[in-house]
């Protein structure tokens, strides 16, 4: 009967969570942002999109009140279109769900925020007071609370969710680096250039691609693997070809470059991204290449995947006594017949 119990809690909160997050969509102009965002949908790594906490915060600087909604997976940060009193809770007030709002800036990923300490005249000055700080913009932003335990719970909140959602990112790092390497044999290097991608495809305007590169006897025994930088490509034109502006994520430095867009939804793009890939035990090794399109907000969409035979390519580099250039035809990720997305690789 607990077991019941158990479940049945867990069913209502599910679908009071589906509920808000329902009626997030559906208030809130998201606008001006690369990505669509499905707010009731799976987050990039860490499961299903929960509703953490929502409420007032108020900017220190400016004075300017904010209607706050923490995700499991970034800060959201909003100005209602009428004036709302004071919320710790925007579903408690009938008048915060009567209202619609704007975004203030973009989506945070938590990933990317860390709480820092305030200086003891500034505590003192104000109770209320936290402050973040935005890796990737390096940049400091102080909120006021409209309470001691609600300064309490959003920090709380915020430091135990980032935390969380570095710690999941670090165990996929190490994930992919899978099998024990200390007792096979090493029997030769490839060097592997990722040069460019042709007619890959992005279900925005914008792609953030990259490329994930590996080797291995199959996808359960892979010895090495090496992602690309991620490559942004902006549409500038809503008709006929279009020149991008290609640039690195945030996180990733790396310099500007200018691409094309073939079709409506057809992206061409330039990596020049490099990796040495030991190949071990004997030649019996795949070349796995998949191509992504990054979505911070959902899961990566699987531009296309193609798997190359090491030992016919360590044999095409011999006939030559050299480096080879080869276009590699993916299979596109969502079986679209109207996409034929290829990389471009440099082999050596």
């Amino acid at each position: 009967s607990q077991e019941l119990c158990k479940r049945v809690n867990e069913a209502c909160r599910n679908t009071e969570d589906s509920q808000r997050l329902q009626w997030i969509q559906k208030q809130i102009r998201v606008d001006g942002i690369d990505q669509n965002i499905d707010f009731n949908s799976d987050t990039n790594c860490l499961g299903r999109r929960q509703l953490l906490h929502s409420g007032t915060l108020i900017k220190a600087n400016s004075g300017r009140e904010l209607i706050a909604f923490l995700f499991n997976d970034f800060l959201l940060l909003t100005i209602a279109l009428k004036e709302l009193p004071k919320i710790t809770n925007v579903f408690a007030s009938e008048k915060a769900l009567s209202a619609t709002y704007r975004l203030y800036k973009e989506p945070i990923l938590l990933n990317d925020i860390i709480i820092t300490e305030l200086s003891q005249f500034d505590t003192n000055l104000d109770p209320n007071l936290f402050q973040i700080h935005v890796n990737s913009q390096q940049k400091y932003f102080t909120f006021k609370a409209i309470s001691t335990n609600e300064r309490s719970l959003w920090v709380k909140s915020i430091d135990v969710s980032s935390r969380h959602f570095r710690d999941v990112e670090r165990l996929e790092l190490l994930s992919t680096k899978t099998l024990n390497l200390t007792k096979l044999r090493k029997i030769g290097r490839l060097f592997v250039t990722v040069i460019e991608g042709l007619q890959l495809t992005s279900n925005n305007n914008v792609m953030n691609a990259f490329c994930k590169i590996s080797i291995g006897k199959d996808e359960e025994h892979i010895y090495q693997t090496h992602s690309t930088k991620v490559v942004r490509c902006v549409a500038t034109s809503p008709t006929g070809d279009r020149s991008l502006i290609s640039r690195s994520s945030p996180s990733i430095v790396t310099k500007n470059q200018t691409n094309i867009v073939s079709k409506s939804n057809l992206f061409k793009l330039k990596w020049n991204d490099s990796t040495q890939l030991i190949v071990y035990e004997d030649m019996n090794n795949l070349l796995q290449i998949k191509c992504y399109d990054r979505n911070p907000f959902a899961a990566n969409y699987l531009i296309g995947s193609s798997v190359l035979s090491v030992r016919e390519l360590a044999e095409q580099m011999s006939q030559i006594q050299g480096p080879i250039t080869k276009e590699v035809r993916l299979t596109s990720g969502d079986n679209n017949p109207n996409a034929n997305p290829s990389v471009y690789l440099k082999l050596d």
